[in-house]
């Protein structure tokens, strides 16, 4: 029997967060999907809940996907976390 994957995803576009849902679907992973469209959300739903995965969005509403993996981490929080967006990395503020 396939373990069941639980990932967060945190994305303020919903949009891309059913095309997240649906890729990670056809891949054929078992899985349970929570969602988030802010970092306070995304922190407060990790403060309650454990996940195997965090995939969050480069760009959200109140701060940056590198911004909420420091404030995950600062808070102990030890989960697999992925930064994705779909800008062009010459339009990224460089870090």
């Amino acid at each position: 029997m396939e373990d069941v994957l639980d990932i967060l995803v945190v994305d303020d576009d919903e949009v891309d967060r059913t095309l997240v849902r649906r890729a990670l679907q056809a891949a054929g992973l078992q899985l349970v999907l929570q969602e988030a469209d802010t970092c306070a959300s995304a922190i407060a739903t990790l403060k309650q809940q454990s996940f195997d995965c965090v995939l969050i969005d480069y760009l959200l509403p109140d701060g940056d996907g590198l911004s909420l993996v420091q404030a995950i981490r600062s808070i102990g929080i030890a989960v697999p976390l992925v930064v994705l967006t779909g800008q062009e990395m010459s339009k990224l503020p460089s870090q």
